[in-house]
């Protein structure tokens, strides 16, 4: 049966709820972080419309589609009707896979419907992180016995109903690990006037190459912004060198800074800042400093301490004595701490291979895991991890023994200061199952507290917070100056963090319930389920080289295996030898792959999504569909993927666009929108197709889709040429090769380009009574940019999209776009450059507009213009002139021009004709003046 995926989808609804709201799924994506999510939105919509048959009869159509756009009110709206509708057509129940899992947002709400729901995920990080999410909170744990914790029993006074057992003991661990940690990590930071500081200021130091003295790297000395209206001057610090001492001193002052940083933007520095030693003067570029700091010279020094502050938020002064004592106590404490488990140091020793885009972690002087910390944040992480794989020994089952006793409790890990824990009370241990699931949600804070710590960390001035190491979606563990949080209350504090946790472990127990998903790691080139044993397949692959994910979330690997040493165990077992995640099979591009020979290449990753798309077509029922979320700004990625789905035995029969990126996340920048991309198992047998036959196919079919994109809020024309690759990609889909006049196979590429200019064609756009093919290429790309964007900034992605659409390279729309950081807009008159000796007959009515636009609201400057270029009576121009003056408005400059011009045609034409007739006569004048010469030079008289 067609599935509704195939011919509609509930695109509005998709990109109304996914930025903000229940579909945006920021709550679900709290609980652990991961780099990528689809909206929840999207997830829940495409499960749907992935499953739901399209009937043939119009009003259950209708039906359908109403259902459909009802459930996108809210996290569980239509539940009980959807159920009950899949129940209808799926008596024995339906399943669904997503083999590229991450936090398993798609099986979450799969299950939640009663489906049943499998994730498979590559990185164990990622399968944890799914678990959290689609597992644990949908299982019964109300038959669990009480924790054997002292305080317990009162604290489950607070959580009475069953379905909120799970919720109930994380609150009472995690709680239970910051009590621990805080008096655990009491000597080394140190409360002043009976209070804990939020945070502390550090900087890396390095020895000036000049005069040997070492001096803080800092670039901005504001520590907070003045407020005005409560009075506030702000604060800032500014760095006194004493020459004598051979030291820095730090003074905190109120007002804004009153010297500059000592790195600063000079030239002659290169790319990044200089570094001025503020003893000397001399100033190391930014490749002097950077050698400093990979070669293993640098340090750090605390600065400025942070308190809490009831009036101002943050009020910040100079570390006291104690706290520079305490720090320096850190140092030797981490020296002598205890394995966390046996044969695994308690700081991480797992080779620091990677790198953040081009920036290799060795070039910082990280050559561990357990370097991208200063001293005492590497001694709190260890005292967190310890901590939270200390209660898997009071936590775990256990078994009979031959005599029939209980058998010990697997050892609980050592923490670093040997028996400085207390041990819970004996009594009936949970099971193993429920144990993991708790020691797993302690874990997501800790992977949530990581996120605000190493020497990447920096003070966000206007927020007044620690930044988040992951905030262009590729760890960022190094900095110069950056904020060590505390360990007691304030942003970025396990206790801060934690309540995050627990807010959405508190959402997702008050949903409705479902069947748990089954979350596994495992690779998507080689399922273990059956052939033809799934209803559908629905995933949101990698896209090419946009995130690294195995890289990114390694930091967090190597403390969660210290963590889970004794809960999980399996996360201590990897292939790689630098002692991180696997990486071989890993689906993604590294973007550092031509310089570094890693093997994660072009090539590697279309053999995954290959290999993973033939997984999908061999287990997904012939009559099932495998859905796939794909968003990318290169066309040439897109043709890939197409490729892909083609090799895999798979044909596109759906294409629907949805708004759902938003923020910027590691290459994410450029795109907005991302396509629902529904195929399914192709024919077997298929014959070859001719080119011509396919072309009217696709024609054809764009028609009849129309009406259903437009029902499905498809109405911006750059939606529809996005939709039109369904069904222009089915109708290929159908022979085994389309070829040409010639007997050559047709590439993917082709059909894109059609599909794109059928659009425009079958919709009939007219610019006044011409349609848009009447124009040059050039102005056909102006016409159709403008009726879509206006003056507004389109995504990086779109001028490719456009181009592709006209089939033009990007020489050919030279000064009609402007680019604006990541975007691009429409040019102005004085942006496009229409030089004045360009001006003559044949040029594209676009830049005769342009301009005309830069002539102004002169009669006589526009009507030069038109007689330059012989154009007055070109019909064609005319009607760009209005078509622009309505797109752009009389509020933009360029559409004052021109909408003056249409207004005053008259005028301006008879201004044309005058100087048409003043060239006549100077024309004239010139061939007589030349017959007189002529006449001369022959010796006759005048």
């Amino acid at each position: 049966m067609t599935r509704m995926i195939e011919r509609w989808f509930p695109c509005a609804e998709v990109t109304a709820n996914s930025k903000k709201g229940w579909g945006s799924g920021n709550t679900e994506k709290a609980l652990f972080t991961w780099f990528a999510a689809r909206p929840l939105a999207q997830a829940k919509a495409a499960v749907i419309c992935s499953l739901l048959p399209w009937p043939n009869d119009v009003t259950e159509q209708e039906r359908l589609c109403d259902l459909v756009r009802d459930s996108m009110t809210g996290y569980d709206a239509m539940h009980d009707e959807l159920v009950d509708e899949l129940a209808e057509h799926y008596p024995d129940g339906a399943s669904i896979l997503d083999p590229f899992s991450g936090r398993a947002m798609i099986p979450l709400e799969a299950a939640r419907l009663g489906v049943k729901a499998y994730g498979i995920d590559y990185s164990p990080v990622a399968t944890l992180a799914g678990k959290l999410l689609a597992d644990y909170p949908l299982r019964d744990w109300s038959n669990e016995p009480p924790l054997p914790f002292d305080g317990y029993p009162e604290h489950a006074m607070r959580y009475p109903e069953p379905h909120l057992r799970l919720l109930c003991d994380v609150d009472f661990l995690v709680k239970w690990i910051g009590d621990r940690h805080e008096a655990e990590m009491d000597e080394f930071y140190p409360k002043v006037n009976g209070k804990r500081p939020w945070a502390y200021l550090w900087a890396v130091t390095i020895p000036c190459n000049e005069c040997g003295r070492k001096f803080p790297l800092t670039a901005d000395l504001q520590l907070r912004k003045p407020n005005p209206k409560k009075g506030d001057p702000g604060q800032s610090y500014e760095l006194i060198a004493d020459c004598a001492a051979r030291s820095v001193d730090v003074v905190v002052h109120d007002g804004e800074p009153l010297s500059p940083a000592t790195l600063v933007k000079s030239a002659g520095s290169g790319r990044g800042r200089a570094a001025v030693c503020p003893f000397c003067g001399y100033i190391h570029s930014h490749a002097e400093h950077s050698r400093i700091r990979e070669s293993g010279n640098a340090g750090d020094v605390m600065l400025v301490v942070a308190d809490l502050d009831p009036d101002v938020g943050k009020r910040f002064r100079v570390p006291t004595a104690p706290e520079r004592q305490a720090a320096r106590a850190a140092e030797a404490a981490l020296t002598a701490c205890a394995s966390a488990a046996s044969e695994m140091p308690a700081v991480p020793d797992e080779r620091a291979l990677g790198s953040t885009g081009p920036r290799r972690y060795s070039r910082y002087g990280y050559a561990t895991f357990g370097d991208f910390c200063n001293a005492r944040q590497t001694l709190a992480l260890v005292s967190l991890a310890s901590a939270t794989n200390h209660l898997a020994g009071a936590l775990h089952d256990r078994t009979p023994d031959s005599t029939g006793a209980a058998s010990e409790a697997p050892p609980p890990g050592v923490g670093w200061r040997h028996g400085s824990r207390e041990t819970p009370s004996p009594a009936a241990a949970v099971s193993t199952a429920y144990a993991r699931a708790l020691l797993g949600y302690c874990s997501s804070v800790l992977v949530r507290a990581l996120n605000r710590r190493t020497r990447g960390c920096h003070l966000e001035i206007a927020k007044q917070h620690a930044s988040h190491i992951f905030a262009t979606g590729a760890l960022v563990p190094f900095g110069n100056d950056y904020v060590e949080v505390g360990c007691s209350d304030g942003p970025g504090t396990w206790r801060s963090v934690a309540t995050l946790t627990l807010n959405c472990l508190r959402k997702q127990s008050l949903r409705v319930g479902g069947i748990a998903a089954a979350i596994e790691r495992g690779s998507a080139t080689s399922l273990t389920s059956g052939t033809s044993a799934l209803t559908a397949v629905v995933t949101d692959p990698p896209y090419d080289a946009m995130v690294e994910y195995s890289d990114s979330s390694d930091f967090f690997y190597v403390w969660l295996k210290r963590a889970l040493a004794t809960s999980h165990p399996e996360f201590r077992i990897t292939a790689n030898p630098a002692g991180v995640q696997e990486k071989f099979e890993e689906a993604v591009v590294k973007m550092t792959h031509a310089r570094s020979g890693d093997h994660r290449t072009p090539e590697h990753y279309d053999r995954c999504i290959t290999a993973a798309l033939g997984e999908a077509c061999r287990v997904v029922e012939h009559a099932g569909v495998v859905t796939i979320m794909f968003g990318h700004d290169d066309p040439e990625v897109w043709q890939r993927l197409l490729a892909a789905i083609h090799t895999a035995g798979l044909v596109l029969t759906g294409s629907w666009p949805a708004r759902t990126e938003y923020g910027t996340q590691m290459g994410k920048a450029n795109i907005e929108t991302t396509l629902t991309l529904a195929c399914r198992p192709a024919e077997p047998d298929r014959p070859e197709g001719r080119i011509t036959d396919v072309e009217a196919e696709i024609r054809q079919a764009i028609t009849e889709r129309m009406p259903l994109w437009e029902g499905a809020g498809l109405v911006a024309l750059r939606d529809q040429r996005m939709a039109a690759y369904g069904p222009a990609m089915e109708a290929v889909g159908r022979y085994s090769a389309v070829l040409d006049h010639r007997g050559r196979p047709v590439g993917a590429d082709h059909f894109l380009t059609l599909a794109r200019r059928l659009v425009g064609e079958i919709a009939d756009l007219r610019i006044g009574s011409f349609p848009l093919e009447a124009f040059d290429k050039r102005t056909q790309f102006a016409l159709s940019w403008t009726r879509q964007y206006q003056r507004n900034a389109a995504a990086g992605s779109e001028p490719r999209w456009e181009r592709l659409t006209h089939d033009m390279e990007e020489s050919d729309t030279r000064g009609l776009l402007h680019k604006v950081k990541s975007t691009y807009k429409f040019a102005t008159a004085a942006q496009s450059d229409i030089a004045k000796e360009e001006l003559a007959p044949g040029l594209a009515a676009i830049d005769t507009a342009f301009a005309v636009a830069a002539a102004g609201k002169s009669v006589s400057a526009v009507a030069e213009v038109l007689a330059s270029t012989d154009s007055a009576s070109d019909e064609l121009l005319w009607a760009v002139m209005a078509q622009l003056a309505a797109d752009l408005g009389d509020t933009d400059s360029d559409g004052d021009v021109w909408t003056w011009v249409t207004r005053n045609r008259t005028a301006i034409l008879t201004g044309t004709a005058v100087i048409a007739e003043d060239e006549r006569k100077a024309e004239q004048r010139q061939r007589d003046e030349g017959e007189q010469l002529t006449l001369h030079a022959g010796g006759e008289l005048l």
